[in-house]
């Protein structure tokens, strides 16, 4: 079994939320390291426990017969929300971040003083004038009219395009562009004018007109978002990121194209999307290599992918410069290293609700040194 697929199953094991196949290759995963019996644990809070304790072990058991290295402490094991695997100088660990257990039980050493907060609900919208608007000021209801929409503060974090007029007055409107970014530290949804819904990262943007008109609905972004599109054969939808531009065929699929990352990534969720005539199929991603303009396609987690949509912050074995500039952009802080980069790579997930010292503590526990003066986040090899 896949170290990622094990990460998947185990998690949604021990949250309840595993099918009954799913159920049934955890236990004979854990049949296979124990060589044993297992009991199927109840719901009562003492039995879980009991459950976790057993798989903490068998896990232990498993990767350090893979991969020898540190054992995991009881701690690291039951202090988390979303589990981390953190695979550092050949070695396998696992972590357990839960902000509501670490805010009692963090590393005593760690400086709250320097503490951030995480990210949140906050983005502005710029209209066709340049007028920009300040969302996570505003009040909820009608900001503005652009052209035949009306634009839509729905919610805390949530934009709305509401275009009531016919098809035929539509195509006689000039064509107006509104532009959604969100800032480090920052993440927004939003309905376009067609009732299709994006979900806006951190530092990301999206333009796109304030009605579609013509034979294609086009669209462009910067940085990272999640798309679940209205389907309309007669009138298809595209987005264009980093120059590339991907033809959708009614369908949801994410797209990563942070100008600072080395790969544009586009993967499919559900339907159809063409990406550089490329046709990819639901669970595969288009990874586009920026320096080399090469294209490779292959098989991806899919709930890890759009894991940031649901509050945690996905980690695809990406290595510790990936990592603190996911940080970076969720937390709003710099990021410098000192010295040589610590090799590691991350498979996993953190919550986005966890506080910044409580991330860099649990990284602590297996080497990764860092401080944090102001809004900058120091790595040291020591």
């Amino acid at each position: 079994m896949e170290q990622e697929e094990l990460i998947g199953l185990i998690e949604k094991y021990l949250r309840g939320t595993a099918t009954v196949k799913e159920r049934e290759d955890v236990l004979r995963w854990y049949r296979s390291v124990d060589h044993g019996r297992i009991e199927i644990p109840l719901e009562n809070s003492l039995e879980k426990e009991e459950m976790r304790d057993r798989m903490h072990y068998r896990l232990q058991q498993y990767l350090t017969q893979n991969r020898p290295g540190r054992k995991i402490t009881r701690y690291r094991w039951a202090a988390a929300a979303a589990i981390l695997l953190l695979i550092a100088s050949g070695s396998y660990f696992w972590v357990y971040f839960n902000h509501r257990e670490i805010g009692n039980k963090a590393v005593a050493s760690s400086s709250l003083m320097n503490d951030l907060p995480p990210g949140g609900n906050k983005a502005v919208l710029t209209l066709s004038n340049g007028t920009k608007i300040i969302l996570d000021n505003a009040h909820n209801g009608q900001l503005a009219v652009q052209g035949k929409s009306k634009i839509m503060k729905v919610d805390s974090g949530l934009l709305a395009y509401n275009t009531q007029s016919s098809m035929q007055k539509l195509q006689s409107t000039t064509l107006q562009y509104n532009t959604l970014a969100t800032p480090r530290g920052g993440q927004y949804q939003l309905i376009l004018p067609d009732g299709s819904k994006v979900w806006l990262n951190a530092a990301s943007s999206i333009t796109y007109p304030t009605a579609f008109v013509g034979k294609e609905r086009k669209v462009k972004i910067t940085g990272e978002a999640y798309f679940e599109i209205v389907h309309n054969a007669n009138k298809p939808f595209k987005v264009e990121a980093e120059g590339r531009e991907i033809e959708v065929l009614g369908t949801s699929f994410n797209v990563k194209a942070y100008t600072d990352d080395p790969l544009m990534k586009t993967t499919l969720i559900t339907g159809a999307i063409k990406v550089s005539n490329i046709l990819l199929k639901p669970g595969q991603q288009d990874c586009i290599d920026k320096q080399t303009d090469k294209t490779t396609v292959k098989e991806s987690n899919t709930d890890n992918v759009i894991a940031w949509v649901h509050g945690q912050l996905p980690l695809q074995g990406d290595d510790l410069a990936t990592l603190m500039r996911v940080i970076s952009r969720w937390y709003n802080v710099n990021v410098t290293f000192e010295g040589k980069v610590p090799q590691s790579s991350f498979v996993g997930r953190i919550g986005r609700d966890v506080s910044l010292s409580n991330v860099l503590n649990a990284l602590s526990v297996y080497g990764i040194h860092t401080r944090i003066e102001g809004r900058t986040i120091i790595v040291s090899e020591k």
